[in-house]
């Protein structure tokens, strides 16, 4: 695979996962009864304060080749580093941004569109499928293409856990510290 084959796919995949995972928080946040969920907010947010690669720190501990969950609790060697893992890391560090965007959308919802739609006899399924998710997509995009920019430019991720799978920045950085 070309580096900027590798690159589209570690873009789009944690755009993917990190837009999913935002808008099944914003989800929750604002239509969903659950207990604790300020706390959820509040957890949600927290990637933006850490540094980028505090994130990929922890993964590393909890599920390194000799990680607290996969070595010492269930006996595996599973190697966290390359793709699987940075797209894991990458998705949990950059997705508070698309969670931001996506809840202040949701929370700017008419809820008169819903009930109309109710009145009219259309399911919750159908509502949320035909109603609320096309007047979300602009946000959905929006938040994906962000997450796919942000993923593109990272370098501290990709190289404390890329492994053997280099994105174009981290082999900029290579190249410039080489020369010197």
């Amino acid at each position: 695979m070309t580096m900027s084959g590798a690159n589209s796919v570690m873009g789009a995949a944690v755009a993917t996962f990190g837009t999913a995972l935002a808008f099944l928080f914003a989800f929750v946040q604002v239509w969903v009864d659950v207990p604790f969920k300020r706390l959820l907010h509040w957890l949600a947010l927290l990637p933006i304060i850490s540094p980028p690669f505090a994130v990929a720190l922890a993964v590393i501990s909890l599920f390194g080749r000799s990680g607290l969950i996969t070595y010492r609790l269930f006996g595996l060697r599973y190697d966290i580093y390359g793709l699987d893992g940075l797209t894991l890391v990458l998705s949990l560090s950059f997705f508070p941004a698309a969670y931001i965007g996506l809840l202040g959308m949701m929370r700017a919802l008419n809820p008169a569109l819903d009930e109309a739609a109710i009145n009219l006899g259309a399911s919750r399924w159908h509502v949320f499928r035909t109603v609320t998710v096309p007047i979300l997509v602009p946000g959905i995009l929006g938040s994906f293409l962000l997450l796919f920019v942000e993923a593109m430019a990272d370098l501290g991720n990709p190289l404390a856990l890329g492994g053997d799978f280099t994105v174009l920045a981290s082999r900029i950085y290579i190249a410039i510290i080489g020369e010197y």
